[in-house]
């Protein structure tokens, strides 16, 4: 499909240099004028489509690799479509590490990376459907952080500059309005940011009743 446009585009920009040499004043003319129009718009709207057909595929050939290359759990599925991967810092009550995530048009993945193929070793997924995302206003540790508020836990994530944080809220939230539009009810799962109090990095995150206000959003929109 990817070979057959650049063929068709040229058989456009053809049919409109004949079509401009073509007598304007002649019945003839006029005639032979508006069956090239007609064709051109013809081939044009086929060009558009196997240049749709061939962003697709190419879509599912990426996802496809993407799913082969995250060992210990098994992904494919089909139309299931890759938005997006990068490294984030993962916060937890103990610790901090940093995985590697592969947004899905319905999940979320992450894993460690290893080896030289940079394989991907499986760790956890999140159903995005039933989340909310939170920004988290910058601390003195944590400049840029932000949540995803699952109904069963609250994860917390950290980019390394304030691009990078936007880019994963904009594709998250996208890839939750999608779904919600095509299911309603998952909106109606959402629920509040739990407070939490840990250690480490992560205690920089802990917020109070009074503290709300401070660090962002708490309640599900």
């Amino acid at each position: 499909a990817a070979m057959m446009r650049p063929h068709l585009d040229g058989y456009v920009d053809a049919l409109k240099k004949i079509h401009a040499a073509t007598d304007k004043e002649s019945e003839a003319g006029k005639a032979e004028r508006e069956m090239l129009h007609r064709v051109g718009n013809q081939i044009a709207a086929i060009s558009l489509h196997v240049g749709a057909k061939s962003r697709t595929e190419e879509e599912a050939r990426e996802t496809a690799v993407t799913c082969r290359r995250i060992k210990g759990e098994y992904l494919p599925k089909p139309r299931r479509k890759l938005l997006a991967q990068g490294v984030l810092t993962k916060l937890s009550r103990k610790a901090s590490q940093a995985r590697h995530f592969f947004l899905f048009d319905d999940i979320l993945v992450w894993g460690k990376e290893f080896g030289k193929k940079r394989k991907v070793t499986y760790k956890g997924q999140i159903e995005l459907g039933p989340c909310w995302i939170r920004d988290l206003e910058p601390t003195d540790k944590v400049k840029f952080g932000f949540q995803i508020v699952h109904p069963e836990k609250t994860y917390t994530l950290v980019a390394t500059t304030g691009k990078e944080k936007a880019g994963w809220m904009l594709d998250l939230e996208t890839a939750i309005k999608e779904i919600v539009s095509a299911d309603p009810t998952l909106k109606d799962q959402r629920v509040d940011a739990k407070t939490k109090v840990g250690t480490g990095l992560f205690k920089y995150l802990t917020i109070g009743k009074d503290e709300v206000d401070k660090i962002g959003r708490k309640t599900a929109p």
